[in-house]
């Protein structure tokens, strides 16, 4: 329990840290604009091209500004979320820590490395699209001793392909004779 309570305790630092960052950022970006805003009002002799700059520096700044806010708010989410959730950090399926770097990556992780690979795995093997081979194999498939040519491989590809077809009458549809 003292091993999840430091490694909560850290993650819950490293946040506030992060947000910080995140704020100070905001803050240059805004002090920046309110800046070059002044600058270009008090330019007289303005044309169409200096204009349009200011536009797109003007439109640059502000979508950098939203995702940095957007940012921010996330982290406060995250922030308020652990802690109300003094389970934030474990593996739901081993119960073992989950590394600090990787719910930095991936915040909402609740699962281990190990785990999440080991469950895409299962997942993989259990879906019916992954048994679907596309037919490409790449070239380090290939050994230099393959006695096989390409076009036996696209038989397999063509036969692994018409194994998967439903099976459907093949006659077009009835048509109604006329008079």
């Amino acid at each position: 329990m003292e091993q999840e309570n430091h490694t909560h305790k850290d993650f819950l630092n490293r946040l506030y840290v992060k947000k910080n960052e995140l704020e100070e950022a905001l803050r240059r970006l805004m002090q920046s604009q309110k800046e070059y805003n002044a600058k270009s009002v008090d330019d007289a002799y303005s044309d169409e091209f200096d204009s349009a700059q200011k536009e797109i520096v003007a439109f640059s700044n502000y979508g950098l500004m939203d995702r940095k806010n957007k940012e921010l708010k996330k982290i406060e989410h995250l922030i308020q979320k652990i802690s109300r959730d003094e389970d934030f950090g474990i593996c739901e399926e081993c119960e073992e820590p989950i590394p600090t770097d990787r719910l930095l990556i991936v915040p909402e992780a609740n699962l281990c490395v190990d785990c999440q690979s080991e469950m895409e795995e299962f997942d993989h093997l259990r879906t019916p699209a992954a048994n679907v081979s596309s037919g490409f194999r790449g070239k380090r498939a290939m050994e230099w001793g393959d006695s096989r040519n390409l076009d036996d491989m696209d038989d397999d590809v063509m036969e692994s392909e018409f194994n998967i077809i439903p099976d459907v009458e093949m006659e077009g549809p009835e048509r109604e004779e006329s008079p």
